[in-house]
């Protein structure tokens, strides 16, 4: 029997995607660069309570009195009869002090840039785990050159909390960088040119990389967008200023369609 030819079977196109989206310190909020993905190890806030009892005291029961003895006598050798001692039964209550409970700060146990990142995430207008259950968000001490970074492929995000940090300049950052998860969870190529037509951007790239910055992006433009529908924060998107009405109707639109 005759063998077939093999066929050529094409090769898959590369998921154009960058490993991890990283945002700068260079500025208030975030610059995306390629880097590499990072191990995150997640923090776990405890959450302890003491509690101080004291033990039951008794008081000794006091005896009952003795019956006197009883004499009789008969014509015969005398004898002499005694009546059998009785113990009435006591009961002494137990005392018990009342049970003295601490109750701890729920942020004791957190670190400042959790504390920090906690505040942030209630300045937000949604809850961003319920738009990305499987991600997490990590607050980590200062970095000297990233503000933030996504990692698309670990769905996670880390955030560098510096010593002057507030919750307010750190939300902007935390709002930018969902919306790079955001955009690389839910938008597709569609999602992508019709917010880069609503933007007049179509000439720009959509991922940095080592010739565009995230500000210089479609990615970047779009984050830097979605903070400002979230919080006002200052757009600093070098393709172009504020989204107007229209163009924050579409985010709302891309979130309703998720």
């Amino acid at each position: 029997a005759e063998v077939p030819e093999p066929t050529d079977v094409p090769e898959p196109e590369p998921d154009p995607t960058p490993d991890a989206l990283r945002s700068s310190a260079a500025s208030f909020s975030n610059r995306i660069g390629v880097g590499q993905d990072e191990t995150i190890q997640p923090f776990v806030a405890q959450d302890p309570a003491g509690k101080e009892l004291t033990s039951p005291s008794s008081e000794a029961a006091s005896p009952s009195e003795l019956a006197q003895p009883t004499t009789s006598t008969s014509t015969s050798q005398p004898a002499t009869t005694v009546a059998p001692t009785t113990v009435a039964p006591t009961t002494a209550a137990p005392t018990t002090a009342p049970a003295s409970v601490a109750l701890a700060d729920p942020t004791s146990s957190l670190s400042r840039p959790e504390v920090i990142g906690a505040q942030a995430e209630a300045l937000l207008p949604f809850s961003w785990r319920q738009i990305l259950p499987d991600w997490d968000v990590v607050y980590l001490e200062s970095d000297p050159q990233f503000r933030g970074l996504t990692y698309p492929y670990d769905q996670s995000i880390e955030l560098f909390v510096r010593d002057d940090d507030t919750p307010e300049s750190l939300a902007g950052i935390l709002a930018h960088e969902l919306a790079h998860a955001i955009d690389v969870q839910y938008l597709d190529d569609g999602n992508r040119n019709e917010w880069a037509e609503a933007r007049r951007i179509e000439d720009a790239p959509w991922w940095p990389d080592a010739f565009a910055r995230d500000f210089q992006t479609g990615a970047g433009d779009f984050a830097e967008s979605f903070a400002f529908w979230a919080l006002g924060d200052p757009s600093s998107s070098e393709l172009g200023g504020a989204p107007n009405a229209e163009q924050r109707a579409l985010i709302e639109k891309f979130l309703a369609d998720r």
